[in-house]
């Protein structure tokens, strides 16, 4: 039986967010050198990437959302919609399996970045926040 155009679409979305992983995933290891944040989760800079690394975790882990909050080195740089915030909002969703070390990697935009800030948050049924960690990071040199 045929998908319905729905889940077609969802599989061509997470399809291609597969693929825009980094091909060299695999072959890479968290590194001091690259370490830009330690909090619940790790978080490394690794050519234009974040790689969130968490040993021992749960799915549990991942029952809230990310958020990450990009400063670029020059306000010019951001998406119309954005340029009253200050900065870029990627918040963003993951999941994992069945590992003991999980790994998220999330692709930074192109352009030259001045700090980031990330963590994860919970929202009750008000609708309020509720920030579980939140750590930042200036890059030099943008």
């Amino acid at each position: 039986q045929p998908a319905s155009p729905t889940t077609a679409a969802i599989r061509r979305k997470y399809g291609v967010l597969e693929e825009n992983l980094p091909s060299w995933r695999p072959l890479w290891a968290p590194s001091p050198d690259k370490l830009a944040i330690r909090a619940r989760f790790d978080v490394y800079l690794h050519d234009g990437w974040l790689a969130y690394v968490k040993e021992g975790c749960a799915p549990a882990d991942f029952d809230r959302r990310f958020f990450l909050h990009v400063w670029p080195a020059d306000v010019r740089d951001l998406p119309p919609e954005r340029l009253a915030h200050g900065f870029d909002n990627l918040d963003f969703w993951s999941r994992i399996g069945d590992a003991t070390t999980c790994t998220v990697w999330r692709k930074l935009p192109d352009y030259g970045i001045e700090r980031i800030a990330t963590g994860q948050f919970s929202v009750d049924r008000n609708g309020g926040y509720k920030n579980l960690w939140r750590a930042e990071h200036v890059l030099s040199g943008g």
